[in-house]
Parts: structure tokens; C-alpha cells; sequence
């Protein structure tokens, strides 16, 4: 039996994109998210990457720019993506001291609902994980819950993600999420297919959340190439053919806009 797919108490339109862990892909499905809405389901959307770090403003590296890019809404200034960007590679409550930067958390909801309340659906990525710290107090688990959007974890199809994903969902709820779903990302060399399907029963019934199926593995333009519109646009078609067949995770998306 599938896991009911809850909706949240709030009715802010958006999403924010978390994952497991560092390295699973969460930048691509953002971008191939916005990609979807923008040009297949031509839905007025907003970017916002809250905080990056480990990277300059106009890095073809910066997620800002990769969303940007992916997303094919190159008319947005990236500047308008990232309201902070930090330089050491580390996670943004040391990477804010580091900077001697005085963050307010207070201040950083403010804007979220702000771009909230604009005519248009926001579509968040975080920094990380789930847990991974904007302050001393304040994780991504918590933004999510403030800003009262659904919570889409990205997680590894193969070995150990049954642990990973049912410990990152727990957390989540922990900090008071409620409308979770899971996406699994990665290469097909990662896992059989029969495992993935393992996997994602176990994690269904042991976290109550739907996994909403393995999105394409395809890697955005190396930095090569990532100044170029022609290698952005083939991804993007890429990635849109075989996304618009994965019904389950495009009538959760669906239903949630």
C-alpha cells in the first residue's frame, strides 16, 4: 500500500528541495524542476537559493548559476537567485562566522515570505542536507517548516539509502514538516533496478512518505562548457523527455502548484 501523500497545513505556493546529503544531485533536479515548470508547464516561477557558499557569484560552479542556466530563465540577474553567497566550502553557520557575518535567520524568513506573497510559484533550494545548519539553532529542516512549503528530499537510489532517507525524514519531521516526499538521484550503475524498487518500498514503509521515482541522471555542462546556451538547451531537452514520463512525481507536483 502507497504512503498517503499528505499536504501541508499552509498554502504558500512552492517547494523547497533538500537532500540526504551533499553530492546526490539536488542542484540538477532544482534546475530540472524549474525547467518543467517554466517550459513544459509554463508556470510564472520564482528561483531562490537562500545561501551557497564555497563559490563566487557568476561561478559557472555557483548553484545560483546552474539554476539559472537549467532552468532556462536566463533573463533573471543572478544576482536576484542567491541572497547570500559565501566563500569558504563549508556549511553556512561556519562559513557565516568565517566571514564575520552577522546572519539573522529572522531576516532570511522575511524574504522567503516575502517572495512568497509575489504572484508566482517559489521553488527553494537549500544548502546540503536537511540538518545542515544556518546558525547555532536554525537548520534547513526548519526554513522549510517556517515558510510552510512542501519538502522534496533528494537521496541516493543504492546501498545505505534506506538508513540515510528514513533518518533525514524522521529529522524533518522532528522540526515540524509534514508534507515530505522523496526523489531518488543518481547514476543507473548505482543500483539494479530491482534494487531501487526494494528500496523505495522500505523507505515508504518505514517513513510513511511516497518515493516519487528515480529522476534522470544527467549531468548539467561541465564548466567547459557552461557558458554555452546550446549545451544548456540540450540538457534541458534531455532532461524534459524524460521527466514528463515520470506521472507519479509530476502529479505531486501537480497537485502541490
Amino acid at each position: 500500500m502507497k504512503p498517503q501523500m499528505q499536504r501541508g497545513s499552509g498554502d504558500s505556493k512552492g517547494l523547497f528541495v533538500s537532500s540526504t546529503g551533499t553530492g546526490v544531485g539536488k542542484t540538477v533536479v532544482t534546475a530540472g524542476i524549474a525547467a518543467y515548470f517554466h517550459q513544459i508547464r509554463k508556470r510564472k516561477l520564482q528561483l531562490w537559493k537562500p545561501v551557497q557558499s564555497g563559490v563566487t557569484m557568476g561561478d559557472p560552479e555557483a548553484d545560483s548559476y546552474r539554476l539559472r542556466m537549467g532552468s532556462g530563465m536566463t533573463e533573471l540577474p543572478e544576482e536576484m537567485l542567491a541572497t547570500w553567497t559565501l566563500r569558504d566550502p563549508l556549511a553556512p553557520w561556519m562559513a557565516f562566522e568565517r566571514a564575520d557575518v552577522a546572519f539573522s535567520f529572522t531576516a532570511l524568513l522575511e524574504e522567503g515570505r516575502k517572495r512568497l506573497e509575489q504572484q508566482a510559484f517559489l521553488l527553494i533550494e537549500g544548502a546540503g542536507g536537511i540538518a545542515v545548519p544556518f546558525s547555532q539553532r536554525h537548520t534547513m529542516a526548519d526554513m522549510a517548516h517556517e515558510l510552510r512549503v512542501p519538502l522534496l528530499i533528494v537521496s541516493s537510489p543504492g546501498l545505505g539509502t534506506v538508513s540515510h532517507t528514513v533518518t533525514a525524514v524522521h529529522y524533518a519531521r522532528e522540526r515540524g514538516n509534514i508534507d515530505i516526499a522523496i526523489a531518488f538521484s543518481g547514476p543507473p550503475t548505482m543500483a539494479e533496478v530491482k534494487e531501487v524498487e526494494e528500496n523505495a518500498r522500505m523507505i515508504e514503509t518505514m517513513a510513511d512518505v511516497p518515493v516519487l521515482g528515480h529522476v534522470p541522471w544527467l549531468p548539467q555542462p561541465d564548466r567547459a562548457r557552461a557558458t554555452e546556451s546550446s549545451a544548456w538547451a540540450m540538457w534541458q531537452e534531455q532532461w524534459l523527455a524524460s521527466f514528463t514520463r515520470m506521472t507519479r512525481f509530476t502529479q505531486w507536483l501537480l497537485e502541490r502548484e
